[in-house]
Formats: structure tokens, C-alpha cells, sequence
């Protein structure tokens, strides 16, 4: 019975082996296979279908036990994928060419986006599985990180598929850094180069709303000590809601690194108008309207922090200086640009703020108080509405649709007893309703 066991046993153990010896052989045949295909196309390359071929027999490659220990076969990987990222440079230098000679052309869409990322996936998988130092893919990564730049820009600038141009961006750091480690020439040889691709790769990840890939590409931007303002600007943004400190802290470095930045007051500017910060707010704005003097929202904004000044006095003189410098900053805004609905709908509302207030205390007047004060309390409100009536109605032409507007105007009316035109105004409040 012992015999028959040890038989049997080498058996299996001779079984395993002719199939390993066969899966090798069929590997090395497909192999073959592919890069016969390949060098059809790279002759010729026309014939895409011989690239399809190299594609599929590499594909069948894989399948096979094996297969993916075996530096070879990702390197024919990476070979295949390569030359269809080339294609599509191919294809773009034709449009340039027609461009040149003075025809009407689109540009450029890239058929194949990720190619030259699964190139590098493949040649860094090929690097890894070598036992020794691969120099010949090394050499290959160089000349791959130039296709990865090209098409990783043309993603960004041409097309706008910023999903895409983010993975061939990153996947470019990444080549850059294994050619470095392995004695390479890198592409990306200075630290402002490899800052700027990093920051292309952040950027594009955050237009294509990939926040978390996004984030974390300006987390390890800074840890390397990077100085692009956008840096920091996003790592404010990023940390607003979940640690404000933080936020905070990323701001204050930006701001000393360029202090001139008007990206990053804007930020800040923003952050203290969310938090009703108006006492720190004021400062800010007078800083960003003399960078900008001709920005008419800054006027506004900062019209906007007088109106809430305006409305927290008590003191009667002191709100009244309020009102006036709210009052001036909203007309500057105008007077460098006209059609601002924010200024005119701002001029109209603190007007009529303004006569709803001399409305209640008109209301309130003690029964004892004599016709000739009434009457000044009631001409002074109807003053008021009268004085935020063309600033509506002007805001109304340049935003119809704008609810509040309509309901001042309707008010407005009815207050001057002009109830055709008041209904008007409540025929169009309703049909806005109904949307």
C-alpha cells in the first residue's frame, strides 16, 4: 500500500509541474504574439487592428497562471498601452498641422485617457517584481513621462476632463519619483516643477470634485514645505467646517507667505462676513478695496457691514452717520458699475428699512400727540418709500424674477394708496409662487 501512495504522490507532483511548464510556454507564445502585433503597428500605424491584437493577447497573458510574477509580461503591458497614449498625440499633431495650414478645426479629443497611466502601472509593477536593478525600464519611464505630461495637458487644457488629467498628473509624480530613486534622469528635476505638477494634479482633482484625492495632494504639498498660495487657500477652505482653527491657521501662514494676495483676503473676507464678524470685517474690505478699487461688490459688501452698524445703534446720531457712509459706499458701487443688482436692491432696502421704521413709530404715536407731528412722521416715511422706489424698480429691470424686490414694490404702492399698480406687483409675487 505504501508504494501505490509514494507512486501516486509523484504522480501529482509531475502533474503540477507539465502544467506550470505548459502555462509558461503559452505565456512566452502570447507573448510573442503581442509583440509581433505591436511592431505591425508601430510600422504601420495604420493598422490599429494589430494594435487591438497586442492589446487582447496581453490581456489573455494575465489570465494565465503565473503570469503576473513575471516582470516580462508587464513590460509588454506597459509597451502596448504606451503606443495607443501615442496615438493619440498622433492624432493631435494632426489637428495642429491642419491648424497651421489655416483650417477650421476643434480640438483635439483624446480617445484613449488613462493609457499612459495604465503604461506606468505596468512598467511600476515590472520595476518592483525585478530582482535586480531594471535600468531598461527605468530608461522607458523617462520617455513615458513625457507622454503622461502631453496628455495630462491636453486633458486639462483641451478637453476639460479634469478627472482624467488628475490621474495621468499624479501618475506623473509618481513615475517622476521611482526614475529618481532609481538613478534616472527625472523629467520633473526641480522642486518648483515637481510643485507645479503636484498642483495641476490637486487642481484638476478638485474641478472633477474628487475632494478627498484633492485634499490630500495639498496636505502632503505643504508637509513638503510648499509656498503656493493655492495651497493654502484650499487647506483653508477644506478645513472651515471641521476644524476651524486649523482653517484659520493655514490662512495666517498663506497671508504672511503674500500678504498682497487678493485670493486669500477674499477668503478671509468671506469667512468673517459668515460669521457676522462685521467690527473685523470693515478692515479687511478697506485692505481689499484698495488693491481693487474698481470692484463694485466690495462696495456693496462693505455697504452692507455700515446697513448692519445702521441697525444695531441705539444712538440716534451715531445711526445716522451709519446710515449715510452705507448709504455712500452702495452709490460708489454703482457709480463703477450701474447694473449692480446687489447695489440697488441694498440703496432700495435701506431706505425702506428705514420708512417701515418711521412707519411703526408713526403707529405709535400716543393718541395726545398733535396733527402737525403726525403729519411731518407721515411725510417723512412717505419721503423714504419715495427715495427707495427707483432703486427697486431699476433692480427690478435688471433681475425680474427677484421675490423681494417685487413684494418692496407691492408694499411700496400700497403705502402711496396706489393699488392698481400695488396689484400688479401682487399678481407677479403670485405667478412666482406658482413656479
Amino acid at each position: 500500500m505504501k508504494k501505490i501512495f509514494l507512486l501516486l504522490l509523484t504522480f501529482l507532483v509531475l502533474g503540477a509541474g507539465t502544467t506550470q511548464a505548459q502555462d509558461t510556454k503559452a505565456i512566452k507564445k502570447l507573448i510573442k504574439t503581442s509583440s509581433k502585433s505591436l511592431k505591425k503597428y508601430v510600422l504601420d500605424s495604420s493598422k490599429t487592428d494589430k494594435l487591438d491584437a497586442a492589446k487582447k493577447a496581453i490581456e489573455e497573458v494575465l489570465k494565465l497562471d503565473g503570469a503576473a510574477d513575471m516582470p516580462k509580461v508587464w513590460i509588454a503591458k506597459a509597451n502596448i498601452y504606451k503606443a495607443v497614449a501615442q496615438k493619440d498625440i498622433i492624432g493631435h499633431n494632426e489637428v495642429l498641422k491642419q491648424e497651421v495650414l489655416g483650417g477650421e478645426v476643434t480640438p483635439y479629443k483624446v480617445k484613449s485617457p488613462e493609457a499612459a497611466v495604465q503604461a506606468f502601472e505596468a512598467f511600476e509593477k515590472a520595476l518592483s517584481l525585478s530582482e535586480k536593478k531594471n535600468s531598461k525600464v527605468v530608461k522607458e519611464l523617462e520617455g513615458l513621462n513625457i507622454l503622461l505630461d502631453n496628455i495630462a495637458r491636453l486633458l486639462y487644457q483641451n478637453n476639460k476632463d479634469y478627472a482624467n488629467a488628475y490621474k495621468n498628473f499624479l501618475a506623473l509624480t509618481k513615475s517622476n519619483d521611482l526614475v529618481k530613486m532609481n538613478g534616472g534622469k527625472a523629467l520633473l528635476d526641480t522642486a518648483e516643477k515637481i510643485d507645479e505638477t503636484s498642483f495641476f494634479a490637486a487642481f484638476c482633482a478638485q474641478k472633477a470634485e474628487l475632494k478627498a484625492e484633492s485634499l490630500a495632494i495639498y496636505e502632503d504639498m505643504y508637509k513638503k514645505g510648499s509656498k503656493r498660495i493655492d495651497v493654502y487657500d484650499a487647506l483653508f477652505k477644506a478645513n472651515l467646517e471641521k476644524d476651524e482653527e486649523l482653517a484659520l491657521k493655514y490662512l495666517g501662514e498663506g497671508r504672511a507667505i503674500d500678504p498682497e494676495n487678493i485670493n486669500l483676503l477674499f477668503s478671509e473676507i468671506n469667512f468673517y462676513l459668515k460669521k457676522g464678524q462685521y467690527d473685523i470685517l470693515e478692515g479687511k474690505l478697506k485692505e481689499a478695496m484698495a488693491k481693487e478699487p474698481n470692484n463694485a461688490g466690495l462696495r456693496t459688501v462693505m455697504g452692507n457691514v455700515y446697513n448692519d452698524f445702521y441697525k444695531k445703534e441705539k444712538d440716534a446720531t451715531k445711526a445716522k452717520g451709519f446710515f449715510n457712509t452705507s448709504e455712500d459706499y452702495y452709490k460708489q458701487a454703482l457709480e463703477i458699475d450701474d447694473q449692480s443688482f446687489e447695489a440697488l436692491y441694498s440703496l432700495g432696502e435701506l431706505n425702506y428699512n428705514r420708512a417701515a421704521a418711521l412707519v411703526t413709530k408713526y403707529n405709535d404715536l400716543p393718541i395726545t400727540a398733535s396733527q402737525r407731528d403726525a403729519n411731518a412722521l407721515k411725510s417723512d416715511y412717505l419721503a423714504a418709500f419715495d427715495k427707495a422706489l427707483p432703486f427697486f424698480l431699476k433692480a427690478d429691470d435688471v433681475n425680474n424674477k427677484d421675490f423681494n424686490t417685487i413684494l418692496a414694490l407691492k408694499e411700496i404702492y400700497a403705502k402711496k394708496n396706489d393699488f392698481t399698480k400695488s396689484n400688479e406687483y401682487k399678481d407677479r409675487l403670485n405667478a412666482l409662487k406658482l413656479k
